[in-house]
């Protein structure tokens, strides 16, 4: 799961863009009087790209969940400790 979300992220923004620059260079977006094809493009883009970055925050807060890092740090202090009292007792450090 961790490395599928990582891919969705490249892949969807990779794809979305060839996409919609293939819309574009076919002319299937008109122009307005404010704003050109190409500005249109950007704004569909950038609207669709954070969309799609809420739904992968989502799939990442269940991919890597808190307990994981909190089991972690607990481990790594666990570790540091008794390495730290077996440094003591070589040094003979009091």
């Amino acid at each position: 799961a961790k490395f599928l979300c990582v891919k969705a992220v490249v892949f969807f923004c990779f794809w979305q863009e060839l996409f919609l620059q293939l819309v574009l260079a076919l002319g299937a977006v008109p122009e307005t009087e404010q704003f050109s094809s190409r500005h249109l493009v950007g704004a569909i883009q950038e609207w669709l790209i954070c969309f799609e970055m809420f739904v992968i925050a989502i799939c990442f807060t269940l991919a890597y969940p808190v307990e994981e890092i909190i089991e972690l740090k607990t481990l790594n202090a666990k570790a540091d400790d008794s390495s730290y009292g077996t440094f003591k007792e070589k040094a003979n450090v009091v």
